[in-house]
């Protein structure tokens, strides 16, 4: 089964003890996190992609601003438009609850390909009083090896060019700085440019990318992918 490769795979010092689901789509596990157990649970409900959001700060909804928290008329439909596509196996999305309460969240968003490449964008929040207990390191591991799995050519990211926390996290898990690049918020960014110029903020972030295969062209993809965001929205 692919979630029981997915698990095996993971770092030693994640201990599974429950694991459901033979695909990535339906992953439920239990999993010790320094001493703390938590339950990963693939994205079914938009109500817990609501309360997860509830429990980010202004400053933490501003560094994970993938989605529009405090707009529940857009939240909403882009909640939904993530779980049909996980459904649909384009996109891949996870909670991690502690007990009931949804503590984190984590997605690959545009798992079709483009361009022959096929290099989904990751993306991973924390409610504030979850961060700093390895919960971030545990989502960041959880995806790049579920990626890997998928024979995915690589994984991009942006972080805020002032988060050097996210940005050593990815540096040690192997992802290379590639840039900078003006990016659209509160949008799924695997959207065509058409889309994304109509985005009403953005702001300029460190481009990051975990390469497995075909290097030379997903980084000429990358770059020309910057070249046309930095003229976008400059």
């Amino acid at each position: 089964m692919e979630t029981e490769v997915l698990t095996q795979n993971l770092p030693e010092k994640y201990k599974v003890s429950y694991l459901s689901g033979s695909s990535l789509w339906e992953l439920s596990l239990k999993v010790n996190i320094d001493s703390q157990e938590y339950r990963v649970k693939y994205l079914q409900k938009e109500k817990d992609l609501i309360d997860f959001g509830k429990g980010l700060s202004e400053r933490s909804k501003d560094m994970f601003c993938s989605y529009p928290w405090d707009n529940p008329d857009k939240a909403i439909p882009a909640f939904r438009e993530l779980i049909n596509h996980h459904k649909e196996k384009r996109d891949l999305a996870y909670l991690i609850y502690k007990d009931l309460d949804p503590i984190g969240f984590c997605f690959l968003w545009g798992l079709n390909g483009r361009d022959e490449l096929r290099m989904p964008e990751f993306g991973v929040g924390i409610i504030d009083s979850y961060q700093g207990k390895g919960i971030g390191g545990f989502m960041v591991d959880l995806l790049t090896e579920a990626a890997n799995l998928m024979e995915v050519d690589a994984v991009e990211l942006t972080t805020d060019l002032t988060n050097d926390i996210a940005k050593h996290l990815y540096e040690s898990r192997g992802y290379e700085l590639l840039g900078t690049i003006k990016n659209p918020l509160e949008i799924d960014q695997t959207k065509d440019l058409s889309e994304l110029k109509n985005a009403a903020k953005f702001r300029e972030e460190y481009h990051m990318a975990r390469i497995f295969r075909n290097r030379e062209n997903v980084l000429t993809y990358l770059k020309h992918k910057r070249e046309q965001q930095n003229k976008l929205f400059s």
